[in-house]
C-alpha cells in the first residue's frame, strides 16, 4: 500500500427561479444571479436579485462538512478552493463531463460576485496514509434569508451533525434514496436531489 492523495470537487449550477422561467430565457435568467465566498466559514452563497418588489428572494448555501474542521482549512487560505464561474469551471469548446477544472492541474479560480452563468463549486485536498480513511461531505440547500441559509452551513458543519437526518435511508423503503425532510426549527424545507422515494411516515426526517 502507498499513500494517496486525492481531490474531491463539488459541482452544480445555480437557478433560484422557477423551472418555467430558467428553461424559456436561461441566459436571462442568469443574470440575476450573485454569488458570495462567506469569511470564517466553508460556505458559498448565492442569491437572485429581486427583478421586482413583490420578488420574495431566496438564497442557496454549498457548504464542506467534515470532523476535523480546525486542522483542513477554510476558502480564505486555501486550503479548501471554490469556484463560482461556470465557464472557468468548464472551459472554452469543453462541457461537464470533461471541463477544464478537472482535466488541468490548476487550483479553481476562487471567482464570485455578479458572474454570467453561476455555480457552486468547492475542493478539498485529502492525503490517505495506507489503510487510512476519510469522510467529507457537500451540503447544498436554499433558504428565504441569508441568516437562516449560514446557519445551516454552521450547524450542519459537522459529520456527527448531518449523520442522524439519514439513519431512515438505511431502511428498505428508502434504500433509493430521500424525497424530502425537514431541517430542525429551519422555516423553509431543503430537498435533496434524487428521485422521489418518501421516507416512513414518523420517521425524524419525514414530512
Amino acid at each position: 500500500p502507498v499513500p494517496r492523495r486525492i481531490e474531491v470537487t463539488s459541482y452544480a449550477e445555480v437557478v433560484l427561479a422557477p423551472q418555467s422561467l430558467d428553461a424559456a430565457h436561461p441566459a436571462f435568467s442568469k443574470l440575476f444571479v450573485e454569488t458570495e465566498q462567506v469569511p470564517g466559514q466553508r460556505a458559498l452563497v448565492a442569491r437572485r436579485r429581486p427583478r421586482s418588489a413583490g420578488e420574495k428572494p431566496l438564497w442557496l448555501v454549498h457548504w464542506l462538512a467534515r470532523e476535523d474542521l480546525e486542522t483542513c482549512g477554510d476558502l480564505e487560505t486555501g486550503a479548501i478552493e471554490h469556484e463560482t464561474d461556470r465557464m472557468r469551471f468548464i472551459g472554452r469548446g469543453r462541457n461537464v463531463a470533461r471541463p477544464r477544472a478537472l482535466t488541468e492541474r490548476t487550483p479553481l479560480s476562487g471567482t464570485v460576485g455578479a458572474v454570467l452563468d453561476a455555480i457552486v463549486s468547492l475542493r478539498i485536498t485529502l492525503d490517505l496514509p495506507p489503510g487510512a480513511r476519510k469522510t467529507v461531505c457537500f451540503g447544498l440547500g436554499a433558504a428565504p434569508t441569508r441568516e437562516t441559509a449560514l446557519e445551516w452551513a454552521a450547524r450542519y458543519g459537522r459529520l456527527r451533525s448531518i449523520g442522524p437526518l439519514f439513519e431512515p435511508a438505511t431502511e428498505p423503503s428508502c434504500a433509493r434514496s430521500i424525497a424530502h425532510f425537514s431541517l430542525p426549527a429551519a422555516p423553509d424545507r431543503y430537498r435533496p436531489a434524487g428521485d422521489a422515494t418518501p421516507p416512513p411516515r414518523g420517521s425524524p426526517i419525514s414530512e
